[in-house]
């Protein structure tokens, strides 16, 4: 049985395209899917070019590298909805460090 709306810690995305947000909405997961599309196609390279930094795929091939999470949170902030909700964040994992997913 579906929970109520009213009662998620979410806002769940609109389905209506009536609803004033319903494109928006549609626009960002265009933009993800493409953002995911452009980090599989060029992760070797955003790794091997940059091992130690976050990289963040947006604008559907843009890639912004971050030196740490506050420099992630400052190049966010700079970013306007949708795009900001589409970005694919990158970040080599190390195969001497145990990671739980």
């Amino acid at each position: 049985m579906a929970q109520p709306t009213d009662s998620l810690p979410y806002v769940p995305p609109p389905t209506d395209p009536s609803d004033p947000h319903y494109e928006e909405h549609q626009t960002m997961l265009r933009e993800s899917q493409r953002n995911w599309e452009y980090f599989e196609a060029h992760e070797l390279e955003i790794f091997e070019d940059h091992p130690n930094e976050i990289a963040i795929v947006y604008g559907g091939g843009n890639v912004q590298y971050c030196a740490d999470s506050h420099a992630v949170g400052e190049f966010l902030a700079s970013l306007e909805e949708p795009h900001r909700s589409a970005v694919v964040f990158c970040t080599n994992m190390s195969a001497d460090v145990a990671w739980a997913l």
